[in-house]
């Protein structure tokens, strides 16, 4: 009885692995569509430089959502020059990290 449940498990799953199998290879054949070199911001947020302090934006759009009054020359070179280029955030958390770490 054991060794008919284990057969029995071995065909269905052999079963399975044949029916995906050509999806799978015909997706990895594929060939892949060419990768822009360039970074595309769909979602998230940019702080950039704004009128001697930080706006915060939605990525894509070009007015800031707020500004965040920090005087930048008290901030190290590196930090405005990335500030002026713009500054990811993928997310909510990650734009709280970065506008902390830049307030204090």
């Amino acid at each position: 009885m054991k060794n008919r449940i284990i057969l029995s498990s071995c065909l269905a799953v052999s079963a399975v692995l044949a029916l995906i199998t050509p999806y799978i290879t015909k997706r990895a054949a594929a060939k892949p569509e060419s990768v822009s070199s360039e970074i595309s911001v769909v979602d998230g947020y940019v702080l950039r430089e704004y009128n001697g302090g930080i706006g915060i934006y939605r990525s894509g759009v070009n007015e800031p959502i707020t500004v965040i009054e920090v005087d930048l020359r008290t901030l190290p070179e590196s930090d405005r020059a990335a500030l002026v280029r713009g500054v990811y955030a993928a997310n909510e958390e990650e734009l709280s990290r970065r506008i902390e770490d830049y307030s204090s």
